[in-house]
């Protein structure tokens, strides 16, 4: 095992926190702001950044439960995640015993493709089954774990939801670094940044004779996955009317960076954002809700188009740059890498028939993003549940959203809901799968907080119609 640089400074800052788990939580989501590092480097792959504080976190919370210790609303917050558990063990059962059942029966795109031999493979049991599966164990843990803990009545959700904001803002600090290093030659710390031999990194695009940026990610459509929850979470806290100076501070720069990574998942996360509010405020919102949408987002858009008429009229070469962007982007939507993606989502659906709707097992096919992928890897069986879960969770946050609920916590709620969403958004779209720690620890949150709220609003219940029945009795 080689320690990296990365991990001589997370590491220390690990064992600090081991006996406090607010501040594990914390450190999950600023060390996945780094999500090209590695904490170590073993057998030739690099330990990804939020999984040291994440599984001190689970094996504290596990410590707590064989001692003998409870929180308050667990059971709730248990039965809130109980599909997303079913849909996890299915997942398990599957990359055990699917590649077995179906071995040799059809191909699949491997998890890992050999630039020289990029060809679908014969459906067989493979490490990427193993790896997969202990991923999605962590994560799971994490969700779960942290779902059951957070129900704690001494949790600060406006901390954790800060915790999540400070780790969008290192984000957007390495993005804009990388730009003065790519126009100005500011020294760039890259070596301590990409250090994770497991991805595919690439730290320096071009698009058109444009510099890309990527920031503390392997490419821009990484970065995009990431900022694509902080986008969404930020400015639905806005629209909401809730007052957070981080929301603000953070939403003007990250939709910059977005549009900086020339990626077209960014352009079409921004434009799916764009689209949905303005449809909120036609049919949806209350009017107050409604009128703030249209007094600020509109002009907002109108400046920063004006803003780019006017710098490509004073200089040809921004001109030119955004030019060769938009010409690229669009030829994209008919390009080898557009056709590459379609082929390998045909493909990743195509195992649905021959497996009988069963799939190939978790870790076994690859997709382009995210839909494919999961029935490819899970099959119909598997889907619903997530499905379910989805539409349970849903459910129970409108359900909150109608209880006398603190200020603080409902905007956690509705912070966390659309940073959920964001990810989601940006995953449909281009992502095979989601395997980042900092996107099931705000799920975590999200529930935790949600049955924080309804064991309380029960306990409220529970009291007054105590009190109501003891004058009967009396009498």
């Amino acid at each position: 095992m080689e320690l990296t640089r990365f991990g001589m400074v997370l590491l220390p800052l690990c064992a600090a926190a081991c006996v406090a788990p607010f501040r594990l939580l914390e450190l999950v989501f600023l060390a996945s702001a780094f999500g090209a590092a590695a904490v170590a480097v073993v057998g030739g792959l690099g330990l990804p950044p939020g999984l040291p504080p994440a599984a001190l976190f689970i094996g504290f919370v596990a410590l707590q439960y064989a001692l003998g210790a409870r929180f308050p609303g667990a059971c709730r917050s248990w039965r809130l995640l109980e599909p997303f558990a079913i849909a996890v063990a299915y997942a398990l059962a599957t990359a055990v015993l699917l590649p077995r059942l179906f071995a040799g029966r059809f191909e699949v795109w491997p998890q890992k493709v050999d630039a020289a031999f990029a060809l679908p493979v014969p459906l067989a049991p493979s490490l990427a089954n193993v790896t997969q599966a202990l991923y999605l164990v962590s994560n799971a843990l994490v969700a779960i774990l942290g779902g059951m803990f957070l129900t704690r009545s001494d949790v600060d959700f406006r901390r954790l939801l800060h915790a999540y904001y400070a780790g969008g803002a290192v984000v957007l600090l390495v993005c804009f670094w990388q730009v003065l290093n790519r126009l100005a030659g500011v020294p760039y710390p890259a070596a301590f940044l990409y250090s994770n031999p497991g991805w595919a990194l690439f730290p320096s695009q071009d698009l058109g004779g444009v510099p890309r940026i990527n920031g503390p990610f392997s490419e821009p459509a990484s970065l995009t996955l990431y900022l694509s929850g902080t986008v969404f979470s930020a400015a639905w806290v806005l629209v909401r009317g809730y007052r957070s100076r981080f929301a603000a501070l953070l939403l003007p720069p990250a939709v910059v960076a977005m549009l900086l990574s020339t990626s077209t998942t960014a352009y079409a996360v921004l434009g799916a954002g764009a689209a949905f509010l303005l449809l909120y405020a036609a049919v949806g919102a209350a009017p107050r809700v409604a009128t703030r949408i249209l007094a600020f987002g509109i002009p907002m858009v109108v400046l920063a188009l004006l803003g780019v008429v006017v710098l490509a009229d004073l200089d040809p070469r921004f001109a030119a740059s955004v030019q060769a962007v938009v010409t690229q982007t669009l030829q994209k939507g008919w390009g080898t890498s557009y056709a590459e993606r379609s082929l390998l989502d045909i493909e990743a659906l195509g195992v649905l028939p021959a497996s009988y709707g069963l799939g190939a097992g978790w870790g076994s096919a690859r997709s382009s993003s995210l839909i494919p992928g999961l029935l490819a890897n899970l099959g119909v069986a598997g889907v619903v549940p997530l499905a379910w879960f989805a539409v349970r969770l849903r459910r129970h946050v409108a359900r909150v959203r109608r209880l006398p609920v603190a200020p603080d916590r409902l905007m956690v709620i509705d912070a966390m809901s659309a940073s959920l969403v964001g990810s989601l958004t940006a995953s449909v779209l281009s992502s095979p799968a989601i395997t980042t720690v900092d996107f099931y620890l705000v799920l975590a949150v999200l529930v935790g907080c949600v049955a924080r709220v309804e064991y309380e609003a029960a306990g409220t219940t529970r009291r007054i119609a105590v009190a109501a029945a003891l004058p009967a009795r009396a009498a």
